[in-house]
């Protein structure tokens, strides 16, 4: 029989060949501790590769972009981190940015030396298409912003992604540990060191170089498990690289640009043991998210009538409906829905444009934008409660509608404020996180 379906012995020796790879291919596949020990080989030998430029004039600013740009062909990723001195708890402008690529390439960018933030660098950080990688990475983006006026786009925190896998999202070294058993250094010594100085040590630089890198595999292993987890294994074998990527872009994009808020409760419930706690769907949450920003209206307009009938102001749903239950108001008209008072109010409003008593638009007060809605504090709070009380009392001038993006840009604004109030008024906010020395 098997003569007669193979009628060479070269032929069966081809055969059994075939037979027995595509055997073990798929024991690769499915077996995910061969798959973890491949990647650990891969991790090691791209460790004992690793390349650290120092860049501290043009020259060698537009060699080390050069370089990065050619390794971000198929996976738009960098590891980003940023050091800086602090004197008496007072922040200098960032002196060392570090940009690590996804082989392990990395540039320091001796920014208080250059002085300036070469245009071939603003490229790479102002494409929003590049993800920058990294825990607090918006926070170091907003440094970048308030010292060198520099927009930094496409920051993502890698908390982000250890939370929806089912990680403990806590400090890179916590991840570092957890994940590649790797421990970084983290001395005091060195985090505190002089990065001002026009000589780094050797020390620094590893360290510097340590933190841009490891964000980098982070990412990596965290984004693996979690397309793994969403698409079959089968699937991701007809994928190219660029399908794979653009998979993982899509993946994370919702939470670019978003500083991770921690909450205790999460490593609370998963203190003793294990690393792993269970995921939330991510697609779920997204979409709750975007549902309550897309249909939320902001401004009902419900008309209130003084007993003479002279309009008082718009109200809210709920306001109405309080007035309702205390059989305050009589209903006058259902549309547009109005109500008047049934007894004479202590003030009446003396706005000379009649502000409180006109409809309100729900859009953005900058774009115009009609969905994404958020209310916005012109005063922010921490500011707001330090007012002498008469100051405090609501006004509506206070609060405005912005949408998502325009609200996020105002917030960066607010924060460069704050950053020029600190040091001009020498009056630090005590809720301000500051993990860098």
């Amino acid at each position: 029989m098997l003569s007669k379906l193979f009628p060479s012995s070269v032929n069966l020796k081809y055969c059994t060949a075939f037979l027995v790879s595509l055997g073990l291919t798929y024991i690769v596949i499915k077996d995910t501790n061969i798959q973890k020990y491949l990647r650990f080989i891969l991790r090691k030998w791209s460790y004992d590769h690793k390349v650290t430029v120092i860049v501290s004039s043009e020259t060698e600013s537009k060699f080390a972009v050069e370089q990065l740009k050619r390794k971000l062909n198929e996976r738009k990723v960098i590891g980003l981190d940023c050091e800086w001195v602090s004197t008496k708890g007072k922040r200098h402008p960032v002196a060392l940015l570090q940009l690590a690529a996804p082989d392990g390439f990395c540039s320091l960018f001796h920014l208080c030396s250059l002085k300036r933030v070469p245009s071939e660098l603003l490229e790479i950080l102002e494409d929003k298409s590049i993800l920058k990688v990294g825990v607090a990475v918006v926070t170091d983006a907003h440094y970048l912003l308030v010292d060198y006026g520099v927009h930094c786009v496409g920051c993502l925190d890698l908390r982000y992604l250890a939370k929806q896998v089912g990680v403990e999202p806590r400090g890179l070294a916590k991840l570092a540990k957890d994940l590649f058993g790797t421990e970084l250094d983290k001395s005091w010594q060195i985090r505190c060191s002089n990065w001002e100085s026009e000589t780094l040590t050797s020390k620094q630089i590893q360290y510097a170089a340590q933190d841009a890198c490891i964000a980098v595999e982070i990412f990596d292993q965290l984004n693996h498990e979690e397309i793994c987890k969403v698409h079959s294994r089968w699937k991701r074998l007809l994928w190219s690289k660029k399908d794979y990527w653009d998979h993982s872009y899509n993946l994370w994009s919702a939470h670019v640009g978003l500083n991770y808020k921690y909450r205790s409760k999460d490593s609370s419930n998963n203190s003793g043991s294990g690393r792993r706690m269970k995921p939330k769907p991510l697609d779920s949450v997204i979409k709750r998210n975007y549902n309550t920003l897309l249909h939320k209206v902001h401004y009902t307009n419900i008309f209130l009538l003084a007993p003479d009938n002279q309009v008082l102001c718009t109200i809210s749903e709920t306001k109405a409906a309080w007035y309702l239950e205390k059989e305050l108001v009589d209903i006058v008209c259902d549309d547009p829905k109005t109500l008047k008072l049934k007894f004479e109010p202590s003030n009446r409003s003396s706005e000379p444009d009649g502000y409180y008593t006109k409809p309100k638009d729900n859009r953005c007060v900058v774009c115009g934008s009609e969905t994404h809605l958020r209310r916005k504090n012109v005063v922010p709070t921490e500011y707001r409660k330090h007012f002498h009380d008469t100051l405090k009392n609501h006004h509506s001038h206070d609060v405005l509608l912005l949408c998502l993006s325009c609200h996020t840009r105002s917030n960066m604004f607010d924060q460069d404020l704050r950053d020029q109030l600190v040091i001009e008024c020498d009056a630090p906010l005590a809720e301000k996180e500051n993990n860098k020395c």
